[in-house]
């Protein structure tokens, strides 16, 4: 009994090939295009975590007259830390990428990249809850003289 095989078979078309790696470039940037967003939100006055906190309200506790301005400074600052840290986990990824010999379309750098993003955002959601869970009791108050 024969087998025969056609010259194709075992090989990926091409279109195949570059739509798998035009997914690897859009996922290696990923990071660094969403830390630029969160960036340039802080940048134009409004935070991108303002719209994250609409959805998620966090307990309030002491005076409400100061819930907002503490509002406005943990918003400001969350998105500046989320920004700041996507930029980082972007240039982490590429780092190991380049300094470990992997490629975009190689399956370890899928791994790699995977590992991080997953392990960076979840410290940082990690960070969010605890940080908005752990708000001073009691702000300075306010007397008038």
């Amino acid at each position: 009994m024969t087998v025969t095989t056609s010259a194709r078979q075992g090989k990926p078309a091409a279109l195949t090939v570059l739509v798998l790696a035009a997914a690897a470039v859009a996922a290696a940037l990923l990071p660094v295009v969403a830390g630029v967003v969160f960036l340039a939100s802080l940048a134009a006055g409004r935070p991108l975590m303002a719209v994250v906190a609409r959805h998620w309200p966090v307990p309030r506790r002491g005076p409400p007259a100061q819930h907002a301005a503490f509002d406005r400074r943990a918003i400001n600052r969350l998105t500046a830390v989320w920004g700041i840290t996507l930029l980082a986990a972007g240039a982490l990824q590429g780092l190991a990428e380049v300094t470990a010999g992997l490629t975009i379309t190689d399956p370890a750098g899928f791994t790699v990249r995977a590992l991080l993003a997953i392990s960076v955002e979840t410290v940082l959601t990690t960070g969010t809850v605890i940080y908005l869970r752990h708000q001073p009791q009691h702000a300075p108050s306010m007397k008038k003289s």
